[in-house]
Order: structure tokens, then C-alpha cells, then sequence
């Protein structure tokens, strides 16, 4: 008998030897079973948000002015559907321990235009070939609940969520597509109607384990990951129907990481990113409900150092943003109001011999204080505005674009905005009938001969003239019929005028874009068990 031949042996016993362990013990686990399975049609019309522009027009000079001009990709008009299958496996080993995992078959973000990961070309060439790329299978979170004396502790990767899910997002949600999950260790413990909630949790984790490498893949100085350290204290009265809470989040990384990436022309495109990231988040947030009406708000504080955005110096991190909820709900009517103040990135002054209307490659010595606040994506703010990502519309196709620069059409950033929101619903047994009136406002625009910061290609340039506040307004329909509890179809439809913050080009030669309607589709099918 040869080595290999006895190894084979070896291998074969042990995993029947496996095999009969479980079938023995089978009767001490319990595994249950929950997930959800959707699939989606968008139809997107005029994206580009300009019908006197041709369909293929995408010019490099207006990219490179900074301005919130959308390429186009060959077509006005777009259609795409999307699958996803998200499993929820939980094994139940004993009253006190469960073992919780979330498996993603596709991807809710790019797993669009049939392609999926991994991907291949060969009989995608074939003219007449009909071959779907295979969809990869990812195991999403994977965590454990131990249920103490003191608490309940988790560990693994699981979700995140607190308050109005503005920031911190679990995106359990049918159709929600972005999550907040970490690496954790974390404890609940409950006092009567005090919870506490502290957590040490990483967010990033590099390939090297000794080190760091930078955007190059050269050795850096530090250790590639995030760390997040949490505590999270929250006060739930349920006989009064009343919840207030604070989380405190420490966010610190080193020099490899990139959380606000900035793409410097001057160095070959490259991304510079962040640096010593060190700064904190106070999330306030609290929920009333009084009868049929419910008030909502939520209050994240950032400071802190955020990094180089400039690719050159540090940064300061100041900022907040102020969400607010009020609903009133009936057995007809579901009547929802939604307000926001997201802020943006303010104009600095521009250094001398900077050429307007191009990429800054360094500010001020004295610009060195960063605003933005980005929400959750999956923070639900109507169809059009605040979801689909034109400008990524242009930039998604796998087979010529690098896996890394690869852009989702849902990838749409809510920042720099003022929002009201009013959605009412009406309800019929097993039909809904809902609606939608979005505006916006934008916290900050560009102002000529001062630098102003590109939200979605997250550089600085420098403006050529004003920019207005109005982001547009926004009207939505939609039906949905459900058909019992875990079925449910729906169709929405979305009108959106853009306004003329979208019109300003930042180019002397194209002084303002022509703004026009776009209108938006969207057919939905999702099964929750």
C-alpha cells in the first residue's frame, strides 16, 4: 500500500467517523431554519438627467470638473433585475447557547445584469450562448448567543443596529441590500428598564496579520484593521412606550486603512486615503409613541481625527446630523413623516495658482476640518433621490472595469442633504396603496474660486461659479399586494425633477446642464420564511 493511498484511507474514516458523531447526536441539536428570497426589475429612464444630451455622451472634461455631471453608458434608458437568496440557519444546541449564521447566495449589490461572482467570459462570447455566471455563496455573519447570569454574550460576526437605523443599520429588511456587521465580542445586560451594551468589535481586517501594507502594497508602519470599541446604554419603558439611548463608538485605525478614500490625480489615480484614524461617535436617539402617533429622533455626534482625505495632511472630524420620525398609524392609514439634516462638506478657500475647475491635488494649510456625514443606505428616503446612484450607472460593467473601481447602481451616498419626506399608505386587507413626496435641499454647494468636495468620486476641485442648494422634488406611487404572510409583490413608480444643484457642470465652456423629468420603475417579488 503506497503513502497516498493509506492517506486517502485515513481522510475517508475520519469523515465518516465525522458523519456518524453528528447522525448520533443529532437528537441534541436543533436547527431552524428563516431567510428570505427576492427578485427585482428596475427600469430607469433619462438617468442622465438631461434629454438634450446624447445617450453615449460621457466626456472626460466634465467628469474632471467635479461637478455632479452623470456619463452616460450608450443607452438613456436602463432595465436591470436582480435575484438574492438570504439564508438564516440557527442551530439551537441547549437552552443557553445558539449559534446564528446568515449565508448570501449572490450578491444584493452586484449581483445585477445577470453577472454574479465568480465570474467567466468563455460562453458569454459564444454568439449564441445563453450561459448565467454562477452566483458565489458567502457566509455573511456567523456568530454565537450565550445566554448568562449577567447577560446575554455574542461573538462572531454579527449584526449592528441602534436607534432609527440612520447610521447603524442591520439591513434585516426584505430588500434591504447594505449590513452592519462586525467581528465581536459584545454583551447585553438588562436592569429592569436599563440596558447596557458594551462591545469590542472590528469593522476591517487587513492580509497581513504582522502589518500594514498602503494602496502600492508597500510595508507601512502599524497593523492593517479597525477597532471599534462600543458601549451602548439604553433606557426602554414599555408600559410607557418610551426608549431612550446612547451608543459611544471610538473608531481607531492606522495608516493602511482607507475609510474616506481620496483619488489623487497628481499620483496616477492613486488612492491616498485616510491616516491614524481616531475619533468618536455619540449616537443619541429616542422613540414615543402615544396612542396611534409615534415621534422619532436621532442625534449622531462625530470627533475626532479622520486621516489625510487630501492624501497630505490630517484631518479634524466635526460634525452631526439630526434625523426625525413622526408617524400615525390606523387600521386605513399609515401616514409617515421623515425630516433630515445631513451635512456636507463646506467650500474652503483655494490656494494661489490653483486652475479652476480641476481636481485639487492639496489644500490650505488651514482647511483641515472635515463635516460630511454619510446615513445607512438602506435608511429608506423614496425611490429615485436618495437611492439609485446614476453616477454609477457608467462604471459597472465586470468584464472592463477593475473589481476594486466596479460601481452599484444602489450605491447612492445620502450626504450633504436638508430632507422632508411625507409618505402616506392606505391599506385594503391584502392591497397597499402608498405614495411619496421627497424634497431635498443640499447643506452645502460650491461657490466660485473655492474648493468644494465630490461626493461620489470623494475629491476636492475647484469651482469655477455657484452652485445652487435645490436637489429637487420627488413623487411616488406604488402598489403592493400581500398575498399572505410570507409573500408579497409589489411595484413602485417614482417621478423626480432634479434640481439645479445637478445643472452646474464647473466648466466655462458648459456654463449649466439642461435639466429634465426622470421617471423610475421598480417590480418586486420577496418570499420571508
Amino acid at each position: 500500500m503506497t503513502k497516498s493511498s493509506l492517506h486517502r484511507i485515513i481522510r475517508r474514516v475520519a469523515a465518516l467517523s465525522a458523519l456518524l458523531f453528528v447522525a448520533g447526536n443529532a437528537r441534541a441539536i436543533q436547527l431552524d431554519w428563516s431567510g428570505q428570497f427576492w427578485f427585482d426589475n428596475h427600469w430607469l429612464n433619462n438617468y442622465q438627467l438631461d434629454r438634450s444630451r446624447p445617450a453615449y455622451d460621457n466626456d472626460p472634461e466634465l467628469v474632471n470638473g467635479g461637478g455632479p455631471y452623470v456619463p452616460g453608458a450608450g443607452s438613456r434608458n436602463v432595465v436591470w433585475y436582480t435575484s438574492f437568496l438570504r439564508l438564516k440557519p440557527k442551530v439551537v444546541v441547549n437552552d443557553s447557547i445558539n449559534i446564528k449564521t446568515e449565508f448570501h447566495v449572490g450578491s444584493p449589490i452586484s449581483g445585477f445584469f445577470g453577472r454574479g461572482y465568480p465570474r467567466t467570459t468563455d460562453e458569454s462570447l459564444n454568439f449564441t450562448g445563453s450561459q448565467k455566471e454562477g452566483a458565489a455563496i458567502t457566509a455573511q455573519r456567523f456568530w454565537a448567543n450565550l445566554i448568562t447570569d449577567f447577560g446575554t454574550v455574542e461573538f462572531g460576526r454579527a449584526p449592528i443596529h441602534w436607534g432609527l437605523g440612520a447610521i447603524w443599520n442591520s439591513g434585516d429588511n426584505l430588500f434591504d441590500r447594505y449590513q452592519s456587521t462586525g467581528d465581536m465580542v459584545r454583551i447585553t445586560s438588562k436592569f429592569g428598564n436599563f440596558w447596557l451594551m458594551p462591545s469590542l468589535t472590528k469593522v476591517a481586517v487587513g492580509d497581513n496579520v504582522a502589518g500594514a501594507q498602503d494602496a502600492a502594497g508597500n510595508t507601512v508602519q502599524g497593523d492593517d484593521d479597525v477597532t471599534d470599541v462600543n458601549l451602548a446604554a439604553k433606557y426602554d419603558n414599555s408600559e410607557e412606550d418610551f426608549e431612550f439611548g446612547l451608543m459611544w463608538t471610538h473608531r481607531a485605525g492606522n495608516i493602511a486603512q482607507r475609510t474616506v478614500r481620496y483619488n489623487n490625480l497628481a499620483a496616477g489615480g492613486a488612492n491616498m486615503g485616510s491616516q491614524r484614524i481616531s475619533y468618536n461617535i455619540y449616537d443619541f436617539y429616542a422613540k414615543k409613541r402615544m396612542g396611534r402617533y409615534s415621534l422619532g429622533g436621532e442625534l449622531p455626534l462625530f470627533s475626532g481625527s479622520l486621516g489625510a482625505i487630501d492624501g497630505a495632511k490630517e484631518f479634524e472630524y466635526k460634525s452631526y446630523a439630526l434625523i426625525l420620525e413622526a408617524n400615525y398609524t390606523s387600521d386605513l392609514w399609515d401616514l409617515g413623516l421623515k425630516f433630515g439634516h445631513v451635512p456636507g462638506q463646506p467650500a474652503s478657500s483655494a490656494s494661489a495658482g490653483q486652475t479652476p475647475g480641476q481636481v485639487v491635488s492639496t489644500l490650505p494649510a488651514g482647511d483641515t476640518t472635515f463635516r460630511a456625514v454619510y446615513l445607512n443606505k438602506d435608511y429608506g428616503l423614496g425611490l429615485i433621490m436618495f437611492h439609485y446612484n446614476l453616477y454609477g450607472l457608467s462604471n459597472n460593467n465586470p468584464d472592463t472595469i477593475a473589481d476594486a473601481l466596479l460601481r452599484s447602481p444602489y450605491d447612492s451616498p445620502i450626504v450633504n442633504a436638508n430632507y422632508a419626506a411625507f409618505l402616506p399608505q392606505m391599506k385594503f386587507d391584502k392591497w397597499t396603496l402608498k405614495g411619496g413626496i421627497i424634497l431635498g435641499y443640499a447643506n452645502e454647494t460650491a461657490s466660485a474660486g473655492k474648493n468644494f468636495f465630490n461626493y461620489n468620486q470623494r475629491r476636492f476641485y475647484n469651482a469655477i461659479g455657484n452652485q445652487s442648494k435645490f436637489l429637487g422634488k420627488e413623487f411616488d406611487f406604488g402598489i403592493s399586494f400581500k398575498w399572505d404572510e410570507n409573500f408579497l409583490l409589489a411595484w413602485d413608480l417614482g417621478m423626480w425633477f432634479p434640481g439645479d444643484y445637478y445643472a452646474f457642470s464647473n466648466n466655462n465652456a458648459l456654463r449649466q446642464f439642461d435639466m429634465s423629468m426622470m421617471f423610475a420603475s421598480q417590480v418586486r417579488a420577496g418570499i420571508t420564511f
